[in-house]
């Protein structure tokens, strides 16, 4: 199953004395974009492109450590009946990936900023007889001292089954 993953941070450090933020990462939901993505049937397009999806969030983290570790930043698909077996491979709606470390040179400040990660890999419709299927995304994030941000939720991302797409 081929997946990709492109980055965007944008940060602002704090200069306050003390941490201006909780050591718990804090997320808000900014945008999932494309609202609709089309899906190939790999039964019959094994080769075929897979969409692009752009999950965009909001954070804060009073201690500054955010990112540099595997899974500091994960999608949790929520739909029932996973995991689903796609040919050899098993998709289990778990995508973690690893932030850059947002703070490598110096003291970790306070900071702020926004993420936008692009995730480029193979979602599957999990209703085997189904051409259209809802999407939603739990979004969370750790930093390197293990705290987890409280989870927030995607705005539904339509999945239609490209061949049924005219």
């Amino acid at each position: 199953m081929i997946r990709a993953l492109w980055v965007a941070v944008v940060v602002v450090a704090g200069c306050a004395q003390g941490n201006i933020y909780p050591d718990e990462p804090m997320i808000e939901f900014v945008s999932a974009v494309p609202e609709t993505l089309y899906v190939p049937d790999l039964r019959f397009e094994p080769d075929a492109p897979v969409p692009e999806l752009k999950i965009t969030i909001k954070f804060q983290d009073g201690d500054g450590d955010l990112g540099g570790e595997s899974g500091s930043f994960v999608l949790q698909d929520l739909r029932p009946g996973l995991p689903v077996v796609v040919f050899r491979d098993t998709y289990d709606g778990r995508l973690p990936y690893a932030l850059p470390n947002l703070t490598p040179n110096t003291k970790p400040p306070s900071i702020q900023g926004t993420i936008t990660v692009t995730y480029a890999g193979y979602i599957p419709i999990i209703e085997r007889d189904s051409t259209e299927e809802d999407l939603l995304f739990d979004v969370y994030v750790r930093d390197r001292a293990g705290h987890v941000s409280p989870p927030v939720r995607t705005t539904p991302i339509r999945l239609i089954r490209k061949n049924y797409v005219d």
